[in-house]
């Protein structure tokens, strides 16, 4: 199947898209996408062009392979260890407030 009317369209067939490795595609289906935005002629081709980009690279690409879960490992701090010769931190106690003096 030939893409496009004008002299200005794609002038490609499906079975030349098949020659095309998957850089080639990519770099094709940016074009298309960018000229399918123009309006004119050139739109027109792109936008017959795309779906046949598209089928070709989904054709290629390999089988869906199931996704796999990310997860996220969790490390919990270590504890803090004393070791046996060193004495437990005293607690802190808050300083004991001064009664005043009466005269």
């Amino acid at each position: 199947m030939l893409i496009g009317e004008s002299p200005l369209a794609f002038a490609l067939t499906t079975d030349q898209l098949e020659t095309f490795d998957r850089a080639q595609l990519l770099t094709l289906r940016s074009n298309a996408r960018r000229l399918q935005a123009d309006a004119g002629p050139r739109a027109a081709a792109a936008e017959a062009l795309l779906p046949l980009i598209e089928a070709e690279l989904i054709r290629r690409a390999p089988a869906a392979s199931p996704a796999k879960k990310r997860v996220k490992k969790v490390v919990a701090a270590p504890a803090a260890e004393a070791e046996p010769s060193d004495p437990a931190p005293a607690a802190v106690k808050a300083p004991k407030a001064r009664a005043k003096k009466t005269a």
